[in-house]
């Protein structure tokens, strides 16, 4: 599973110069663009390792297991660790898009938020539903990253010919909007 969020972050790193380059020409389709590639590759490659993993589980589990209790109990998890990782997938490309927009803190709040919730839940639900529940809670907890960091990139490059900066940025050519981080441009 290492390597299938190795391949999320790298696609997601990938695509912060990519945003970065379209954000700082104001082209707000090319800016989106690129984070809807991102996560397809994304997904892409977490889904092909995934079904990799899933169809050649056997061959695979006898290199960590050979405990068959454990290895049965891993195989019953696998789908819900694959979620992990597919929404784990979602979330992360949609952070690096924030990063290459110079918006790092809508990512790092979510993260805060949601990490921070499932914290506080984790005892209860591992009391009630086990392993399972622990892993169920994790996919939603990186869904509902995804969801709100995609949400917050989405609004930084939300209006056409409207690109959010960071404060303090100057650009030429555009004019305010009379919000400190945004700036309108000639679409």
């Amino acid at each position: 599973m290492a390597a299938t969020a190795s391949t999320a972050v790298a696609v997601g790193q990938a695509t912060v110069p990519l945003v970065a380059g379209y954000a700082g020409a104001r082209d707000a389709a090319r800016i989106r663009g690129s984070l809807w590639a991102g996560m397809r590759v994304a997904l892409c490659a977490v889904g092909v390792l995934g079904a990799v993993l899933l169809l050649f589980r056997d061959r695979v589990l006898h290199l960590f297991t050979g405990t068959p209790a454990v290895a049965d109990q891993v195989i019953r998890l696998l789908p819900l660790v694959l979620a992990v990782v597919v929404t784990d997938a979602l979330q992360a490309v949609a952070g690096f898009g924030l990063v290459g927009l110079k918006r790092a803190g809508p990512s790092l709040v979510s993260t805060a938020v949601w990490f921070g919730i499932l914290a506080a839940v984790s005892v209860p639900v591992a009391d009630e539903a086990g392993l399972p529940g622990l892993w169920a809670a994790l996919a939603v907890a990186n869904l509902l990253q995804a969801v709100t960091k995609t949400v917050s990139f989405r609004r930084h490059t939300g209006r056409p010919g409207v690109v959010a900066v960071a404060p303090g940025e100057r650009g030429s050519g555009c004019g305010r909007t009379g919000m400190d981080t945004e700036r309108t441009c000639d679409p």
